[in-house]
């Protein structure tokens, strides 16, 4: 069973000073968005974990996946913590007034991370296309999904019907997703029930194939993250639309608020619509509309990647379980 939150951030919020944002719309409580706060809420040493992809450890006392304490990632982090705030003025000013803009700010400030040089750069600016298979294979740092998919309530055992692994057993999560009625699937997750079989596989294989197997690894391996058809991309991004529109009306309370970035969320991390950069740029967009709102998202605990909490839960259980993602209640 997944662990239920220990803390309900839906009954109230201290949302700090006035928005700092000079430009938004004065009114009452219920006709303008307040924007961010005049002063941050977040440590210097908070602010530089918000954005980090922060793995579980790999062995006890043992993470050489996460890498959230070196200076780049703290640099990166601070980063996407002022421009996800700035965003959050412009959405609370009016000028940031759909998805789709968020998104392409969020890209905007992912592209400004990566230097110039760098060949997979455009990547991060790039939609899958349709009938592209999208895989992620859990090696180091995702191998800590491998158990989790395993062990995982709503997972199905089968047998892998790939070429060099073929009738090994499985365990496979499908996700899926709801909009107006119609069922859309998202991400798959499989493991392999044993890693030996793996092993004996490729041991069992004629020398001349072996080679081949292991570079087939990376697109075809019981271990792997499938993600959303590039075919269903366009529908949700219409429904990101709409839960946008919802989640920036000011007269929301804040827990409605709350409720609608994590669901927001949620859908643009398990969507994955970009070939690279969709799990920071989703952050980015549930940031900066916590932020229009006034509130304080501090950063994601040790061990909890929101990406991949997606990933492997649906998007109930997400909003459920999303308050307990943070290492203190936002504020």
């Amino acid at each position: 069973m997944w662990s239920q939150p220990v803390w309900n951030p839906y009954a109230s919020f201290d949302t700090g000073t006035a928005s700092s944002h000079s430009q938004a719309v004065q009114g009452t409580a219920t006709n303008y968005l307040r924007g961010p706060a005049n002063y941050s809420k977040l440590s210097s040493e908070e602010q530089s974990l918000v954005g980090a992809a922060r793995w579980p450890d790999d062995a006890p006392g043992l993470n050489i996946s996460n890498k959230s304490n070196t200076q780049d990632n703290k640099k990166y982090c601070k980063s996407l913590y002022k421009a996800s705030r700035i965003a959050g003025g412009s959405i609370a000013s009016g000028q940031i007034n759909s998805f789709n803009d968020l998104w392409q700010k969020a890209t905007q400030w992912r592209l400004s991370r990566i230097s110039s040089g760098d060949a997979s750069k455009g990547d991060f600016a790039a939609e899958r296309m349709p009938n592209t298979r999208f895989v992620t294979s859990l090696r180091r740092p995702y191998h800590s999904v491998i158990e989790r998919a395993r062990n995982h309530p709503d997972a199905e055992t089968e047998l892998y019907e790939g070429e060099y692994f073929k009738e090994i057993e499985v365990k496979v999560y499908r996700q899926c997703g709801a909009i107006s009625g119609e069922t859309i699937p998202m991400t798959t997750v499989s493991a392999a029930v044993d890693d030996n079989a793996i092993s004996a596989r490729l041991r069992n294989l004629p020398k001349d194939k072996r080679q081949q197997a292991r570079q087939s690894m990376a697109s075809s391996h019981p271990n792997m993250i499938t993600h959303t058809g590039a075919e269903y991309i366009k529908t949700i991004r219409d429904h990101l639309e709409s839960l946008y529109l919802q989640a920036i009306d000011p007269s929301l309370e804040k827990h409605e608020a709350f409720e609608l970035i994590a669901r927001l969320h949620w859908w643009a991390a398990s969507a994955a619509p970009d070939k690279r950069g969709s799990a920071a740029k989703a952050e980015f967009a549930a940031r900066s509309i916590a932020s229009a709102h006034g509130i304080e998202m501090p950063p994601f605990r040790h061990g909890i990647v929101p990406d991949i909490e997606a990933m492997l839960r649906s998007e109930s259980q997400f909003v459920a379980d999303y308050p307990n993602f943070f290492e203190r209640p936002p504020i």
